[in-house]
């Protein structure tokens, strides 16, 4: 048997439905995110930024609400991110680096020298 807690619970017409949620979500999915990186050919966390602030300025504030910490300052892990979208293909479907990104192009000696160095 139902309480009658779990009865009044199912009663209870939500203040959202389904639909309004599919049609428009809060924040941006990492796959748009990765599709704007490429196709902006964005190299750093400010750059993101100022686009999703640009964005947020024209009404769309997914962009910036995934940028964005609590305190609407960049997230400490934008740079990150953007960093490993351009580092492989992120698991996405139709992902595909350009070999002629630094982001992607093998490390040379002196590169890796200088990363051993700085470590």
């Amino acid at each position: 048997p139902r309480s009658s807690r779990s009865e009044a619970l199912l009663r209870k017409p939500s203040r959202c439905s389904h639909s309004d949620m599919a049609a428009a979500p809060l924040v941006a999915s990492h796959e748009e995110v990765y599709r704007v990186v490429r196709e902006k050919q964005l190299l750093s966390a400010d750059e993101l930024f100022d686009l999703a602030r640009s964005h947020a300025a024209d009404g769309d504030r997914r962009l910036f609400l995934y940028c964005a910490g609590a305190s609407g300052k960049a997230k400490r892990n934008l740079q990150s991110t953007i960093d490993v979208i351009w580092a492989s293909d992120a698991g996405l479907p139709g992902a595909s680096a350009s070999r002629e990104s630094s982001h992607v192009a093998p490390l040379t000696a002196a590169r890796l020298a200088e990363l051993a160095r700085l470590a």
